[in-house]
C-alpha cells in the first residue's frame, strides 16, 4: 500500500498474478497505476480508477472535455469488483518481515489492528509512535501500573512524584 489508506495498493503486493496481467485484467487504476481502493468509474469507459485518483480529476480522464463530479462516479461491476476484492496481497509490510498473505478485503483490517509491524501510538504518552510488536516492551518499560490509584500508568520519569502524592 501507498502512503496512506486512501492511496491504491501497490501492485507488487500482489501474490499471485504480476502487474502486467493485472493491467491486461483492467483490475488497476488508470491513473495511479495501483490496485485501486474504493474503485469506481465514468459513464464514459470500464476503466477503474481508486475514488481520490478520480476526485482529484476536473475532467473525465476518458473524454477530457467532459466535467466529472463523485456524484457521477459509478459502481464497477460486481464480477469486478469480487475480482479484486480476492485478490491475494502480501502485507504492505512485507519488507519488514510480515508473513501475512491473504484476500485484499482483509488487508487494510490486518494493518490497523493485528499487523505487528504497523505504526501505531502508545495510547499512554501518545507521542511515541513504534511497531506494533515493540509496544509492550515500551509499556511495561515506559509506564509503570501505579498500585495505589486505580491501576494508572504513569511514566517512569513522573513515578515517584506521582507515588508521593498519591499516598498523601
Amino acid at each position: 500500500m501507498s502512503g496512506s489508506f486512501e492511496e491504491g495498493y501497490e501492485p507488487e503486493l500482489s501474490v499471485r498474478i504480476d502487474e502486467c496481467a493485472l493491467r491486461m485484467l483492467g483490475l488497476l487504476c488508470d491513473i495511479c497505476h495501483c490496485i485501486p481502493r474504493d474503485v469506481v468509474k465514468t459513464k464514459h469507459s470500464d476503466c477503474i480508477y481508486c475514488f481520490r485518483c478520480l476526485s482529484q480529476c476536473p475532467n473525465d480522464p476518458i473524454v477530457r472535455s467532459k466535467r466529472i463530479t463523485p456524484d457521477k462516479f459509478r459502481n464497477i461491476s460486481k464480477d469486478k469488483e469480487k475480482m479484486i476484492d480476492n485478490l491475494i496481497l502480501k502485507c504492505s509490510n512485507h519488507g519488514k518481515g510480515c508473513t501475512w498473505e491473504n484476500p485484499l478485503s482483509a488487508l487494510d483490517k490486518h494493518l490497523i489492528d493485528d499487523c505487528q509491524y504497523s505504526l501505531v501510538k502508545c495510547k499512554f504518552c501518545n507521542v511515541e509512535e513504534m511497531e506494533r510488536r515493540d509496544m509492550n516492551e515500551h509499556v511495561r518499560v515506559n509506564h509503570h501500573l501505579c498500585q495505589f490509584c486505580e491501576n494508572i500508568r504513569v511514566p517512569l520519569s513522573q513515578y515517584q512524584n506521582h507515588v508521593e502524592t498519591c499516598l498523601k
